[in-house]
This record gives structure tokens, sequence and C-alpha cells, in this order.
């Protein structure tokens, strides 16, 4: 246990063997299911864990966490509503889970007035959740399912899949990562860079006259796209751009 550790309520609080609380994370333990953490999990520093509503009186649900989990350096969990994680879970730093959601339709009315509804959060076992994620009550998390860094989860998500976005959305299986079938965006953004490249070399060889006349045998089956410095083919662009008679004048950039 890390130093400025603070634990309320501790009664209602239940720790497996080894496990670990690292510095300033704030436990509120008063919940009407406890708070559970099973073998060697770990809390990281700065991480608040509170069931019972700021604007409320009423006192929250708990959570319980399974064993070998963690939770990253200031964390939020707001487990009003009961909050389950399974075993071998990773959560990343500054990722906060919401376990209810405040009632507003009556306008006549503060929402502060209106109440909360207590969904509740279930993360299956294997997940591992991206920094900056934000867990939003009633949402249930497949089993061996991955959720990239600044989602905001709305919905529930099915088991071993990759989600991300706002609100978040399955792009991929795993199952594609192990056939090969998923290609990284690094590549992609790769082949994209080359072909916009491609396309400013040649705008700047019109500009300083290099290409003249026709140009189509010199800048062969390919020209720059008119704005975006970008390639198109050559016979979709019209009959009068393929002559360049006089470079421009503009300045180079």
């Amino acid at each position: 246990m890390g130093c400025g550790v603070r634990l309320r309520h501790s009664a209602h609080l239940f720790v497996g063997r080894n496990c670990i609380l690292e510095e300033h994370v704030e436990i509120a333990g008063l919940a009407g299911k406890g708070i559970r953490f099973d073998d060697n999990v770990a809390i990281g520093r700065g991480t608040l864990i509170k069931p019972t509503s700021y604007y409320g009186r009423n006192v929250g649900e708990g959570m319980i966490i399974g064993e070998n989990s963690s939770i990253g350096p200031d964390g939020y969990v707001g487990c009003s509503g009961f909050i389950s994680i399974g075993a071998n879970v990773l959560i990343g730093p500054r990722v906060s889970m919401h376990g209810e959601n405040h009632e507003f339709a009556d306008r006549d009315n503060p929402i502060k007035a209106q109440g909360v509804r207590r969904d509740g959060i279930s993360i299956g076992d294997d997940c591992w959740i991206g920094s900056d994620t934000v867990l939003l009550g009633g949402v249930h998390i497949g089993r061996g399912s991955v959720i990239g860094a600044g989602s905001v989860v709305t919905k529930s998500l099915p088991p071993d899949t990759v989600a991300i976005g706002v609100p978040a959305r399955v792009i991929h299986h795993r199952q594609e990562f192990r056939t090969g079938k998923h290609r990284p965006r690094r590549w992609d953004a790769t082949v994209s860079y080359g072909r916009e490249q491609r396309g400013r070399d040649i705008l700047r060889l019109l500009r300083q006259g290099a290409v003249k006349g026709a140009g189509h045998a010199a800048v062969g089956a390919r020209g720059p796209s008119p704005g975006c410095g970008g390639t198109v083919p050559w016979r979709s662009r019209p009959a009068s751009s393929h002559a360049v008679t006089t470079p421009p004048t503009a300045p180079l950039t």
C-alpha cells in the first residue's frame, strides 16, 4: 500500500492476496454489495473509487474486480450502479467508469432533483481498455475485447472485437490479426502520403517551367490534381488541361 492511500468504511472492503494500492488511491467502501478485489489486483496512483453519487444520499451498489486485473493511474470508478470487472483485465490510465446516469426528461424540475438510473457496467475477462476511455452505464464489454484510447463506450460490445471512437464502434475482430487480414493504418497512411508527395513534386516542376508543351509525355500517365496536390488519372482530365503553355508565377511553397 502506497503513501497517502485513503480507505473509508473499510469494513465493506474485501481485498485478496498480493493486491497493490498505489499512492493517493481513495476508496469509499460504503456500498450495498461492497467493494471486492480478488487476488493480484493493482489499483494505480490517484485512482478514485466512489460507490455513492456526489449529489445523492442513497448508498451505491459497489463493484468487484477479478484476479490479475489492474486499473491504471488517475482512474475514476463511479460504482453507484454495480460494476463488474473480470479476470486478467488491463485498464489504462485515466479511464472513467460511470455506473449510473442522471434522469433529465422533465424540463420543469432541475436535473439534480430528478434522480438517477443505475444500469451498471460489466467487463468480461481478458479485456484491454485503452487510456482516457469513458464507459457509460448499461454497457457490457464482451470477453477478450480491446477498446482504443480516448473512446466513449455508450453501447455494449461483442466478444473478441476491437472498438474505437466517439461513440465507440467495432472496427475489427481479433481473429483478423491472427489470419493476417488486418493491415495497420500506418501502412495505408504511408501509401497515401507517397501519392500526395508525388503530386506535389510534379506541381513543383510545372511551376519551375521544367515541364512544358503538352506535358503528357513528360509527366506520364498521371498529372497533378487541381487544388489538392494529389494525383488523378490523366485521361480523366479535360483535354484543355493537357497543355501547359505558361508556368504559374506564384512563389513556391
